[in-house]
Formats: C-alpha cells, sequence, structure tokens
C-alpha cells in the first residue's frame, strides 16, 4: 500500500500570524507547493495529504506528495483541483495555472509565451518581482544569444583596428551579417552595459559573461541552433586554411557518455584560459562542441517517462 509522504509531518501547535505564502513569489510550482503545506501545518498544527485529496475532490491521497516530488504532473483535469484545494481565485488561481504549464513545458516558444503571460497577470507591488526579473533576465540572454553575431560582435571590440561603423563591421564577418543586424547588436550590447567608451575607444566590461542554463535555456538553444547553421555555412563556403572539422561516431559503455561530457567541458575551459585573455587579438573565431547520444537509452526512457506522467 502506498504511503503518503506528508502525513508524516509531525502534528505542531498551531502558530497564529504567520504571513501568507504568495504563489506570486514562486517560478516553481512545485516549490510553492511544498511551501503552502508547511504554511498550513503551521497553521493548522498539522498536514496530510490525504486531507488535501479531500479538499481537492481528488481520488488519490498520495497525488500532493507525488506531485511535489515531482513523480508525477498535473493535467488540465487536475489543475482546476489542485487550484480548488489551495483556495486560490482571480488572478492568484490563473497565475498557478500559468505557472505548472509553464513548469511542465517543453516547448522553447511557449515557455517564453507563458511567461509573458505571467508578467502580464502579475499585480502590482514587491511581491510580483521576482516573475519581473525572471522575464527581465530570459529577455537580456536573449537578445545576447539571438544570434551568433552578437557575442562575436563583443570579441571583435578586443581585436585590435576595431571601429564603430557598421559597414566595415559587416564586411569583416564575411558580409554574413548586415550592417543593420550589426546596429542592431550594437544597441544591445549597450543596453546590457557589455561594452562603453573609455579614454576614445571602445573596450569590454566584465572578463567573462556566466550563463546560467536553468535560466537561460531557451536562450541557449537558439544560441545553438543558431551556431550548427554557421557552421555548415562555413563547411560550403570557408577555405579549409579557416576552419578546422572533426567528428567520430562512437559505442560506449554505460556513464561513458557523461565522462565524455566531462573531457569536452575540461576541453573548453582549458582553451578559454589559455587563449581568452590574448593582449594582442587580431581575429575572432568560434570555437565549437557537440556529443549527441545518437540511441535512446533506456535508463533515461524510463525515467523521463515517469517524470513527464500526467495524472
Amino acid at each position: 500500500m502506498q504511503t503518503d509522504p506528508l502525513s508524516s509531518i509531525p502534528r505542531s501547535t498551531p502558530v497564529k500570524n504567520i504571513a501568507p505564502v504568495s504563489v506570486f513569489s514562486f517560478l516553481n510550482y512545485r516549490e510553492f507547493l511544498s511551501a503552502w503545506a508547511h504554511e498550513h501545518k503551521q497553521k493548522k498544527g498539522v498536514f496530510s495529504g490525504e486531507w488535501f485529496a479531500r479538499q481537492a475532490g481528488i481520488k488519490a491521497r498520495s497525488l500532493f506528495g507525488m506531485v511535489v516530488r515531482g513523480k508525477r504532473n498535473l493535467s488540465y483535469t487536475t489543475i482546476p483541483l489542485f487550484i480548488q484545494g489551495l483556495g486560490l481565485k482571480g488572478r492568484e488561481a490563473k497565475f498557478f495555472e500559468k505557472l505548472v504549464l509553464l513548469n511542465q513545458s517543453q516547448v522553447d516558444e511557449e515557455k517564453l509565451r507563458l511567461l509573458k503571460e505571467l508578467h502580464v497577470i502579475k499585480h502590482r507591488g514587491s511581491q510580483q518581482s521576482a516573475v519581473k526579473s525572471e522575464f527581465k533576465r530570459i529577455k537580456d540572454y536573449e537578445d545576447l544569444m539571438h544570434h551568433w553575431y552578437v557575442p562575436a560582435l563583443r570579441e571583435l571590440v578586443k581585436t585590435s583596428g576595431f571601429r564603430l561603423d557598421f559597414d566595415w563591421i559587416a564586411k569583416k564577418f564575411k558580409f554574413r551579417v548586415t550592417a543593420k543586424q550589426v546596429q542592431e547588436s550594437w544597441q544591445v550590447l549597450l543596453r546590457l552595459g557589455l561594452v562603453e567608451l573609455k579614454d576614445n575607444r571602445w573596450v569590454t566590461r566584465f572578463e567573462k559573461i556566466l550563463i546560467d542554463p536553468k535560466i537561460t535555456s531557451i536562450a541557449l538553444r537558439k544560441f545553438y541552433k543558431s551556431i550548427l547553421s554557421y557552421a555548415a555555412v562555413a563547411v560550403k563556403e570557408d577555405a579549409c586554411t579557416t576552419r578546422e572539422l572533426g567528428s567520430v561516431v562512437l559505442a560506449v559503455g554505460p556513464g561513458d557518455f557523461f565522462k565524455i561530457k566531462e573531457k569536452f567541458n575540461a576541453l573548453r575551459d582549458s582553451i578559454i584560459q589559455d587563449f581568452g585573455n590574448t593582449p594582442q587579438s587580431d581575429d575572432v573565431c568560434l570555437v565549437s562542441f557537440q556529443i549527441i547520444q545518437l540511441t535512446e537509452s533506456c535508463l533515461a526512457s524510463t525515467k523521463e517517462k515517469t517524470n513527464e506522467e500526467n495524472v
């Protein structure tokens, strides 16, 4: 018989004047559910998944705990029931619904649309800052990494003889970018504070741009697609003296895929360390790595199917 993981929360003395948990303060609905359950326990002295199931009109008393732990997803049928059990109304209910769909979506365009909708739904006040800040960060990263030539332009600033001439820059990039695109990219770099005018010379700010894949997965995937598209053009049009391509297909053992990834990451970091701070730079180059699992892993497939099951 399956036990409810939340039913073991020990009974405690109810505490009054507990600050209410606001769904607007969360960007992960499972974290909100966990915080809401603990707040209820503090106020009422006890909480169980069985009690929540009765409140929400759900048959499975262990569902709440399984959703919180990521073992189950919510569906269009159970989302309204959870909203009922949580006692959410109006904008709070709408916000929770969109948050669930955002967290469970696997489509980049849909995630961005839902994030924008969350931004619109928000009320005024400090409790909305988390969504507003997240939306701004993703928008900034999306602008920075929308195409290969935006970060490339930032690196070009480091080279000797750099000129803030959009036509000259387009020519420097082999006319694979227009002067208008260069101008738009330059405005992005200025807005994000990644370049500045110092002693009548344009220079870059910040030695590294740290990317958090948990926050910027949407922007990262767009950037990778842009890189791969550029590589395809380079294979066709660029001389062998200006590019180096290589690949190998391997049958690997259990765990080897992740070991190869570690070696790739170590090599990337080594290249950055050895060549990333060259005092006198003349050119900009792209160093790109791809390691792709060509066959489906039985273990990964089973785990993924379990985690993504909707109820």
